[in-house]
């Protein structure tokens, strides 16, 4: 019972940083992937950069409002991201490359707007509003690797844990076994030897061969130790019937010898008591001859 109690402690101990874990895992990685996601699908197809280019080339207000959409959507992700808690610097520049390059776009917008009310050439505006995506691009690779490396850490720690509670179960659970198995091989020989005593000495009795000065003289204090104390108390009583028994018979030997002693003396008496009264006899017959 002590060894399951400590192994269950412990248990809950691995069970509880696995917990911690994982919670760490969805507040610091998984928010990562999210908010990254929704930053790299509003840069891409049908995004910022799509409706930007076709702002650029067709001008209609729709495409306006397709990119103010995309750009808000953007910027609440960029925002949440930076709110995560145990951000690297590496991390924090580059969401802002990233946010700065966003806004180029959003200032962009204005631009190209002013261009096509001037009516110049879709060659003059794409000049005009020209844009280097490379340093967003290198930031979005940055934060991948993050990601990646936090993912990796994380998921080394979580097996980790899983495996010191799997091994901390696992000894538990054999020492617990051990521990049963030990207490049912004490408990059941306290309990099977009384009594295997018991039926050897009832044994030694009912074939005439058994000891009755023995007893079995268990002090314990539950029904083995009961049955104990009257068998003892019964095996005496046993003792004493035969002891009185076997006094009688030695009584009734003595009697018997003294009663043939006295018919063997009373037999010898009669036996001289007849010959004299036959001498006598033959005595006074010879003395009535002529």
């Amino acid at each position: 019972m002590i060894f399951l109690c400590i192994g269950g402690l412990f248990i809950y101990s691995k069970i509880t940083a696995v917990k911690e874990n994982w919670a760490s895992y969805l507040d610091r990685i998984a928010k990562r992937q999210e908010y990254l996601l929704t930053i790299k699908s509003g840069f891409g197809y049908g995004g910022v950069i799509h409706n930007f280019k076709n702002l650029v080339l067709r001008g209609p207000q729709k495409y306006r409002e397709k990119f103010e959409a995309d750009y808000n959507i953007i910027e609440g992700a960029l925002k949440n991201y930076s709110s995560l808690k145990n951000l690297s610097e590496t991390e924090r520049q580059s969401l802002l490359v990233i946010h700065g390059t966003l806004n180029k776009y959003k200032n962009a917008v204005s631009v190209s707007e002013a261009l096509h009310a001037k009516k110049e050439t879709i060659e003059v505006i794409d000049k005009a509003v020209k844009i280097d995506d490379s340093p967003a691009l290198k930031s979005f690779d940055v934060l991948n690797e993050e990601y990646r490396k936090l993912t990796s850490q994380r998921n080394e720690l979580m097996s980790a844990s899983i495996g010191a509670a799997l091994i901390v179960m696992i000894i538990t659970v054999s020492a617990t076994l051990v521990a049963v198995i030990f207490i049912n091989f004490i408990v059941g020989k306290s309990v099977t030897a009384p009594i295997s005593d018991v039926v050897a000495m009832l044994k030694d009795i009912a074939t005439g061969e058994g000891d009755l000065t023995k007893r079995l003289n268990l002090r314990q204090k539950d029904e083995i130790g009961e049955l104990s104390r009257w068998f003892d108390t019964f095996v005496e009583k046993i003792h004493d019937i035969v002891v009185k028994i076997h006094r009688t018979a030695f009584n009734v030997a003595s009697a018997s010898e003294e009663i043939a002693a006295s018919i063997q003396q009373v037999s010898a008496t009669s036996a001289e008591m007849a010959k004299g009264a036959e001498t006598q006899l033959s005595a006074e017959k010879n003395r009535t001859l002529p």
